[in-house]
């Protein structure tokens, strides 16, 4: 079985965070491991982050794993910025 694969995107900021909501519960519904793609991402705000907690925290009561392909260090330093990186299972580095 498959990953769901989903880019964050150049700018991943609030005026997305609709979207990214939809996106993420879709991907949930599927059943697949998910994989989010941040490699690409030079701005991310926390409407962002709080979405992609929720996706970690949905896909975990679903047994669903959920993890990185890639992240830049824009989304590292926000995430380690809010002291969210051992729950979205970023690694320090």
């Amino acid at each position: 079985m498959g990953k769901t694969c989903i880019s964050l995107g150049e700018v991943a900021d609030i005026a997305k965070a609709e979207s990214y909501k939809t996106r993420f519960l879709e991907a949930i519904k599927v059943g697949k491991d998910i994989e989010l793609d941040a490699s690409n991402t030079t701005r991310i705000d926390t409407a962002i982050v709080q979405a992609i907690l929720a996706l970690f925290l949905s896909a975990q009561q679903k047994q669903i794993d959920v993890s990185w392909k890639a992240a830049s260090e824009t989304v590292k330093r926000v995430i380690y910025l809010l002291g969210l990186g051992k729950h979205l299972a970023l690694q320090d580095g």
